[in-house]
Formats: structure tokens, sequence, C-alpha cells
């Protein structure tokens, strides 16, 4: 076993040497070493990153915040391009792209269940359920958020808990505004006969402030059958008090996706050639309503001792036909609601002389999901799907101020889930065939833990070094489409983690780079030799995964920026039936580059450059199968604005690439695949006015 690991760690410094060198001429290139000196010469702030738990940059972790002025002026139209032009991500998309809708976002390389790997916070509260469904970033109104920020790798397990396995994205909306009272309201319209309407309004009347947010989106798709309709309402009611504050938010949202299905690639044919925008499922479509509450407040009860008290509940009710032919034909009905209570406490105190920041707190979610899959719309349900997940956690994450130059951090989380599962299955029903799984009741614990070293080298070098635990419980869909057709067990995931790199920060730049290593433990997946070769969700052997992250932003002139983004990484199976192999669906390379340049006081120009490299498709474990092409995106926007008025003109794929992100290989026939393709070139138009 040392042997195996002292060969895999030569091996992963080796596969960087060269790229190492390339990189550095690439930022010596850009600035030259006289630059750079200059500039270190004055220390900037450190980043700090604000969120409902994390109230400042967590030590020894490399993150990513995209604030609200480069989530505006961006090409990228959807928030998970927008992810994926700002930091290290990649993006899975079925459906075109259309407001980024059912899109699923994947850090540090998981594939096909990056949507259960990636944990995805709205003001720090979790929007994962406990089905298999992605979080969708389209029923977040792209005008009300503040800040994006991502941390890479499960250094968020211990304050956020399962599923921060790849990642953590916390998404942060605007406060209420505490100055004047505005109103905005914004029009676009675009390709493929796209249009949206946004409005906001911030009021106030003494202590009480108000934040409301509406959008509206309609378009066709690039394909048939691909049309979309979004509805979104946000609104926050925050009252501010002598060391406290208390709010009520509520999100309500509504879509409706057509679902065209795949153009089938064989060896000798190829509707992404003939047919590239057609539809394979005419009929086929999905709807989904959502509403959700939170409330909740913080209060200073002490000299450096914060509390945090809130608590939500949310309902999502989804619906969707499959007409794939006359003997298969589907209709599945979920609705499930959760509710959570995540009362906390951040300390600020002093111990033996050294200064201490501490975080712990209580989690509790309570998830009950239905499902009815029926033949027909209107039909009996074949399977009537039943299930209660009741979850307890108590954490703890410090950060010890050994000297200036010298910090740490330690965190411990213990997590409790308790499952019911139970199978209601109706013989007589039109379609139905099989039997019902057996009722599951399931106790588990695990813990997560966080242990990272932060230390300033030498102005304005820091280097840090991190290792952590993390894990994941099986989703009910997940459990439902197993092996064994009375079960409903899997094991629960778990993954260690290390990594290490340097930063570098100054008034005008800042660098980070580092190297990353993961190893997962039953790992669960779509295992497609399982089942006779039709495949199942099963526990897998060992996964590793090891990368290098770069990360570099500059200001090259008082009007003009410049970010790069630049990952390498593989992810291998390690033992099993597929021993060797790369992980479908991951990209080895992922790079981007954005210069923002302000023209002058009314006009800016953002440009927008992404490289994603070829990728295995899905259930194509043995790597037999074409990869999906690399591509190269280039957007840009012009943005103007004369007093009250703004617009701005947008252009996305402008090389007028034929590109997908996701592709599906057969377990039966060599050669077959299904492919989603992507949009050609497209633009866009939007006017605004705030008074």
């Amino acid at each position: 076993m040392l042997h195996k690991e002292h060969f895999f760690c030569t091996t992963l410094f080796k596969s960087f040497r060269k790229s190492a060198f390339y990189f550095s001429l690439i930022i010596s290139f850009l600035n030259p070493p006289g630059y750079l000196t200059a500039q270190a010469d004055t220390q900037s702030t450190p980043v700090i990153v604000l969120g409902t738990r994390i109230q400042k940059e967590m030590v020894a972790t490399p993150i990513t915040v995209i604030e609200f002025k480069n989530i505006e002026n961006s090409p990228a139209v959807t928030l998970p391009d927008i992810l994926a032009s700002k930091s290290n991500v990649q993006v899975q998309d079925l459906f075109g792209g259309t407001g980024g809708a059912r899109a699923t976002i994947d850090l540090r390389g998981y594939g096909a269940p990056a949507k259960s790997n990636t944990l995805i916070l709205l003001n720090g509260r979790r929007l994962n359920d406990i089905d298999l469904a992605a979080v969708d970033f389209a029923n977040i109104p792209r005008e009300s958020i503040n800040r994006i920020e991502v941390i890479p790798g499960n250094s968020g397990a211990v304050l956020y808990g399962d599923g921060a396995i790849g990642g953590v994205i916390n998404i942060l909306t605007k406060e209420p505004n505490l100055k004047a009272a505005n109103y905005t309201t914004k029009l676009a319209i675009g390709s493929d006969v796209y249009s949206e309407e946004n409005f906001s309004i911030s009021k106030n009347s003494g202590s009480y402030y108000l934040n409301t947010y509406g959008s509206y989106i309609h378009g066709d798709g690039y394909r048939d059958n691909n049309n979309l309709v979004q509805k979104n309402l946000v609104t926050e009611l925050k009252h501010e008090r002598e060391l406290g504050s208390t709010f009520i938010r509520v999100n309500l949202d509504s879509q409706r996706l057509g679902l065209p299905g795949a153009r089938l690639v064989t060896s000798t044919s190829s509707l992404l050639e003939t047919n590239r925008r057609g539809a394979a499922t005419p009929l086929d479509y999905a709807f989904q309503n959502g509403v959700s509450i939170s409330l909740g407040g913080n209060q200073q009860i002490g000299e450096g001792v914060d509390l945090v008290l809130d608590g939500g509940v949310r309902r999502k009710d989804q619906d969707a036909s499959y007409d794939v032919d006359t003997t298969w034909d589907s209709s599945v009905n979920t609705v499930l609601d959760t509710w959570s209570v995540t009362p906390r406490v951040q300390i600020l105190h002093r111990v033996f002389g050294f200064e201490l920041d501490s975080f712990t707190g209580i989690d509790f979610y309570f998830s009950d999901y239905d499902s009815d899959r029926r033949q027909e719309p209107g039909d009996a349900p074949k399977h009537r799907y039943d299930a209660e997940q009741y979850s307890y956690a108590i954490y703890g994450q410090t950060n010890i101020n050994w000297s200036e130059k010298l910090l740490s951090v330690f965190g411990l989380r213990m997590q409790r889930v308790d499952l019911s599962i139970g199978d209601i299955f109706d013989s007589g029903a039109p379609g139905a065939s099989g039997n019902a799984k057996n009722t599951l009741r399931d106790i588990q614990y695990h813990y997560a833990a966080n242990i990272g070293l932060e230390w300033e080298i030498e102005n304005p070098y820091t280097f840090y070094v991190r290792t952590g635990r993390s894990f994941r419980f099986p989703t009910i869909d997940e459990r439902i489409d197993t092996q064994d057709s009375y079960s409903f067990h899997l094991s629960t995931q778990t993954m260690k983690e290390a990594e290490l790199g340097i930063k570098f920060r100054t008034r005008q730049t800042e660098i980070q780079t580092g190297l990353f290593l993961a190893k997962t433990k039953n790992e669960i997946r779509f295992n497609p030799k399982l089942s006779g070769g039709f495949g199942t969700n099963s526990n897998f052997e060992p996964i590793r995964r090891y990368g290098w992250d770069n990360s570099f932003q500059t200001k090259l002139r008082k009007n003009l920026s410049l970010v790069n983004k630049l990952t390498l990484m593989k992810a291998k199976f390690a033992q099993g039936d597929f021993d060797g192999k790369d992980v479908p669906l991951v990209s080895d390379i992922t790079a981007s580059a954005s210069l923002s340049w302000k023209i002058n006081k009314n006009f800016k120009l953002d440009t927008n450059l992404n490289y994603v490299g070829e990728r295995w498709l899905e259930n194509d474990e043995d790597n037999t199968f074409p990869k999906t092409p690399d591509y190269l995106l280039l957007g840009m926007r012009l943005t103007g604005q004369f007093s009250k008025f703004l617009w701005s003109f947008t252009a996305n794929n402008l090389l007028d690439q034929n590109y997908f992100n996701y592709g599906v290989a057969s377990t039966t026939t060599a050669g077959r695949y299904n492919a989603y393709p992507q949009p050609g070139r497209t633009f866009m138009a939007r006017a605004g006015v705030t008074f």
C-alpha cells in the first residue's frame, strides 16, 4: 500500500511539472516581475467572505468570490454560465441553457452525480434536497444576488454537513436598502424568441426595510420542445434594532420546461449533424412549483458573542411526463416538504493570550417525500413511494490566531440521519410489473472534520495546507433505483481530502495556486454493468481525484482588469471493474479568461473566453466510446448608463461552436450514444431604468 501511495503522489507532481512551468510563463508575461514587486509594497486588506455562517475568510481554503458588479456585467446570461466563467467549475446541461434551468454544477470532478456532491446554499441555507433533482438556478432571480462564494473541496463540510464533498457554492442575496427607496425595472429580448422582465423594489420606514424582486422569463429555446416559462418572486422584510435584527423572507417560483430529449449518434448516422435542433421527445415536459419561507434573526448577547437563530420551510411540487413509446409512457408526481431549524453562535475570545474565532451550532432538518409513478397522467399509480428523513447535527469550528502570520482551523461535525422509506405497489395499475420494495428503516451516524494551517511566509506570500473528511447520504431517488429490486439499501459515501497551496495578494493582484488529492469510498454512482447491462445505482470501489487549481486576477490599468482561471484534474477509478479508467463527464482541463474595460464613465466592455476539454460520455466507464469534443466559447457584453437609464448588448458563443457538454453512451450497442446540443451564436439586448 505504501508503494502504491508513493507512486500515486510521484505521478501527481510529475504530471504538473510542465504545466506549472507554462503557467508561470503566462503570469510573467501578463505581469513582469518589476510590476508585481512594486505592487507588493502595499498589502491590501484580505478579501472578507460574508455569509450567514461565515463572517470572514475561511482559513487554509482557496475561495472565489463573485461580486454583484461582476455578475451584472458578465456576458454570461445564466448563473451556471457565470460560475463557469468566473470559477473552476464544470457544467452539464441537457436543456439548451435557457435560463439555466436544470443545469448541473460540478466542483472537483464528480461527473453525473455532481448534483449530489456539490452543496448549493442560499444565504447560508441548504437548497439541496433529499431527492436527486439538481438545484434549479433559474429559480433565483439574478437581480437579487449580491455575491457568490465558491469554496472548492470539503472544507465546508463541518459548517454545512451532508453533500459538501466536491465543494460549496453560497449565493448571498442583497440586503434591504438602508438608504433611500428605489425602484428598478429591466426588459430583455434575445435569440430563440427569448424575453425577460425584471423588477425590484426597495423601501424603508423607520427601522423596517423591504426588498422585493420579481422576474418572468419566456423562451422557445434552442431546440424543438425546449420552451421555458419561469416566474420568480422574492420578498424580504427586515427589522433593524439595537445590537441585532430580525427578518422574514418568502420565495415563490413556477416553471414549465419542455424536454426535447437527445440527438442520437450511431456508427452510420448522426442527428447532431442532420437535425441538431430537433426533439426526440416532442411531448415530454416538466412542471415545478416551489414556495419557501425562512425567518430568523441575530442578536449580540455579550461582548464578542453573536447568536443567530433561524428556521424555514420549503415545498417543492414536481410533475413530469415522459412519452417514450406506447409501452413505457410514464408520469411522475413528487411533493417534497423540508423543515429546518439552525441555531448557532459565534464567539470572539482569547485563550492563553491567543485570539479565537469560534462557531458552534445545531442543525435540524425534517423532510417528507411523496412520489407517485404512473403509466399515464390520470392512471392509478404503479408505485407510491413515501419517505421521511430526520437529520440532527452538532458542529463547531475554531480559527486560532497563533501570531500575526500563523493561523489554524479546527472543526468537527457529528450528524445522525434517521430514514424511513416504503413502497406501495399496485399490481393492477396500468403498466405495473415487478414488485414492491421492502420498507426500510435506516439510522446512520457520520462525522466531518476540517484541519488546516495558514502561514504568511513573507508579505505578500501565504502558504496553506489542509485536510478534511466529508460524507453524503444516499438520496431517495438513488435508493429507489438499486440493483436489488426488493431493497432500498445503499451505503453512505465518505471522502478524505488533502490540499496545499500558496496565495499571493497585493492591492492590485491576487493569485491562488494549489494542489489537491481526494479519495472517496462507497461513492454512489450509476453502474451500467449491473442489472443485466441496463444499469442501476450502487456503491463503487475507491475513486481518486487529484488536480491543480489556479486563479489569477489583476488590474492591468486603472480602467482595465483581468481574471484568469486554470484547472488541471484527473478523476480515476482506483479498484474494481473499472480500475485505472477515467470517471466519465469530467474534463481534464478547464480554463477561462475575463477582461473588463471601463471605456469611460458611461460605457463598459466585458469579454469572457472559456475553454473546456474533452470528457468521456456518461455510462462509458470502460472509456471505449468517443469523447465529447472540447470547445472554446467567446462572449462579449457592452454596457451603457446615462443618468437613471441603463442598457446592454450581449453576444455569446461568438465563434458559433457546435458543442455539447453532456452525452450518454449506450449500455448495449457499441458506438451508439445520445448527445444534448447547446445553442450556437446568440444575442441579447437589455434596457432598464431606476427611479
